[in-house]
């Protein structure tokens, strides 16, 4: 799937009456959206509402620029009233030092490809929030797509139901390879519980399917976030059929 981009980013002043300022917070907006196609449409629309945030597909999709708008009149509205009044705090008490580097928030949507072959589509929506502290928070969330329709592939479209229990031993077996654990080591030893619950959120390559755990999730922020890959090979008597894996060579991750 051949796709565009599209980036739009802006300053925005802590005290909009205060032109002397040079604090501004950061908000920035990147999409990826199909060129062509005969489901260009109907993946766009769908591509638009994971970028919002949408849950349901029932919701009307915006336009980019309308979505732009939201997250701008949001952010803007939310800096200046938090960030104007500590700025101006900070300008009338200078008997302690504190960073002012701490008031320039930053919020950042985009989109990036994590698997576009043959007729399905992996896309991931990461987000990005500085509102002051030791650091910002972020997180992934991630959708795949069928092509040839625009129709998401969410955890009840890629799993049979009743799978679950099934697909936490497989998950427990992988995540040792990624978190460097020897087979029955335990998983506490680097998350926070011995088992890893299944994820809703996840998306599908060629070879199998990726499970995404935001930071906090399951472990410290310290692990970052924690992405554990499953070969179609274990998984695939849990899919549903249908899916656009047919004819694809295996991938496996060591």
């Amino acid at each position: 799937m051949q796709l565009v981009s599209r980036s739009i980013t802006a300053n925005v002043p802590a005290r909009p009456n205060h032109p002397e300022d040079t604090i501004t917070g950061r908000v920035g907006l990147h999409a990826l959206l199909p060129v062509a196609g005969g489901s260009r449409a109907a993946l766009t629309a769908t591509m638009l509402r994971a970028l919002r945030g949408d849950s349901l597909t029932t919701r009307p999709a915006p336009t980019l620029h309308a979505l732009w708008k939201e997250q701008l009149i949001s952010f803007t509205q939310g800096y200046q009233q938090e960030a104007g009044p500590m700025l101006t705090e900070l300008e009338a008490d200078t008997s302690s030092y504190r960073p002012l580097a701490a008031l320039r928030y930053e919020q950042q949507t985009s989109t990036h490809v994590l698997w576009n072959e043959g007729t399905l589509l992996s896309i991931g929506y990461a987000r990005y929030d500085y509102s002051g502290g030791a650091h910002g928070n972020y997180a992934t969330t991630v959708c795949s797509y069928d092509t040839r329709t625009g129709r998401p592939l969410r955890y009840p479209d890629i799993f049979r139901s009743g799978t679950e229990a099934q697909l936490e031993q497989l998950l427990g077996r992988y995540a040792r390879l990624v978190l460097g654990l020897r087979p029955g080591q335990p998983l506490s030893e680097v998350l926070f519980e011995n088992t890893l619950p299944v994820t809703r959120n996840v998306y599908l390559t060629s070879g199998g399917a990726v499970f995404v755990y935001s930071p906090y999730e399951v472990a410290s922020f310290a692990q970052g976030e924690i992405r554990v890959f499953v070969p179609v090979s274990a998984l695939r008597p849990l899919l549903q059929p249908d899916l656009p894996l047919a004819g694809k060579a295996e991938l496996v991750r060591k």
